[in-house]
């Protein structure tokens, strides 16, 4: 009998496979990292007051600016269900905890690995036809999650956006960390 992990992965290449056929814009997620210490503890730390402030650095689109970006997501966006007592506001760098999303990067990988750092050392590009994203949940300068993603900004930018960020934020923010899963099958601690 095939495992539920080979079953899950079936069923995943299915849907990719379904979404690419009938011509849907899908958002992508290219690449996202778990920090070893990320659980669901350190985001109620995180979150204690009840919020999450969000910097954005750059543009997603014409239409939309990094304060319109902010704005749809406070509006738009529901933190995980396993947090619902949380909301996103806006912030700044300074601030210890917060979700960072780095819009259009002109190096993608290194924008991916310092997300958390200081964001005027990291070059953004004009809005184009595809909106690229790169997030991560920091605690000062280190990331707990980091994700790039992306989506065609199409004749809607705003909803593309929204979809983007809808996605970005379920992959950041996990109610599990899948290395601790693993960790406890292998026997580990």
């Amino acid at each position: 009998m095939p495992s539920r992990y080979f079953r899950a992965a079936i069923a995943a290449a299915g849907l990719v496979a379904a979404g690419l056929l009938a011509g849907c814009v899908a958002t992508t997620t290219s690449r996202g990292d778990i920090s070893t210490w990320y659980d669901r503890s350190f985001m109620v730390t995180a979150t204690q007051d009840g919020t999450l402030p969000v910097v954005v650095h750059g543009q997603p689109a014409a239409s939309v600016d990094a304060a319109a970006t902010v704005d749809l997501m406070t509006a738009n966006i529901s933190m995980p269900s396993w947090l619902p007592e949380t909301q996103l506001v806006p912030g700044n760098q300074d601030m210890r905890y917060r979700m960072v999303l780095i819009f259009n990067p002109a190096s993608p990988g290194r924008a991916h690995l310092n997300a958390c750092g200081p964001l005027e050392e990291l070059e953004v590009l004009p809005p184009a036809a595809r909106i690229d994203v790169v997030g991560s949940i920091c605690d000062g300068r280190d990331a707990a999650t980091r994700s790039r993603d992306s989506v065609n900004a199409g004749d809607d930018p705003a909803d593309a956006t929204l979809r983007l960020l809808r996605q970005l934020t379920v992959t950041l923010m996990p109610a599990e960390n899948p290395a601790h899963r693993a960790n406890i099958r292998a026997g580990g601690p």
